[in-house]
Parts: structure tokens; sequence; C-alpha cells
């Protein structure tokens, strides 16, 4: 997906959470965060098991571990300027 969208979609998507939490109750942001650290967890024990096996795969698993969070980084850093924008539009309330 284009960074651009991205940052759209997810501004929006914050903006529908704040407003979820405050009519409902409902915390969007934790669900999402719970099932972001069990997914990061899944995805350090898939790179990290097959080096606990063989010297030659921890070799490999720390290529594909760089790999896979340099190709993260560019979302990563959208989702932290969304996630700043939709802090500075609900902040008032």
């Amino acid at each position: 997906m284009e960074l651009g969208m991205q940052l759209v979609l997810l501004i929006i998507f914050g903006i529908v959470g704040f407003i979820t939490d405050k009519i409902w109750g409902v915390n969007p942001y934790k669900i999402f965060s719970d099932i972001g650290a069990a997914i990061f967890i899944i995805s350090l024990a898939f790179f990290i098991l097959p080096a606990a096996i063989s010297p030659d795969a921890a070799v490999k698993s720390v290529e594909n571990l760089t790999k896979f969070f340099v190709e993260s980084l560019p979302s990563i850093i959208i989702g932290d300027v969304a996630g700043t924008v939709v802090s500075k539009i609900t902040e008032r309330w």
C-alpha cells in the first residue's frame, strides 16, 4: 500500500477509534495493541527458533530479522505520524 494512503487510513482509523471509545467505552487501541504485540512475538519466534537449532540458521535468521524490520520501518514511521496527528485533533476532548 502506498504510504500516503496508509497515512490517511491510519488517521481515519484513529479518529473512528477515538469516537468508538467515547461513545461505547470500547478501547480499540488496547485491542489492536494486544493483537500487534502477539503478532510481533510470533514473528520474533519465527525468526529466532531456527537459530536455536543450528548455527548456520542463526546467521540466516539475523539477516531475515534485519530485513523484516527495515522493510517495516516506513510503515512504523507513518503510524507514529498518524498517531501524532490524531492526538492533536482529539486533544481537546
